[in-house]
């Protein structure tokens, strides 16, 4: 179940890593 919820936890995090990058990208 650990191992589950890493998987959740860290597609979301790159989920929020790509908006970031790509928020940050347009700002410029």
């Amino acid at each position: 179940m650990e191992i589950f919820l890493s998987l959740v936890n860290g597609k979301a995090f790159q989920e929020w890593v790509g908006e970031a990058l790509m928020a940050d990208h347009e700002a410029e």
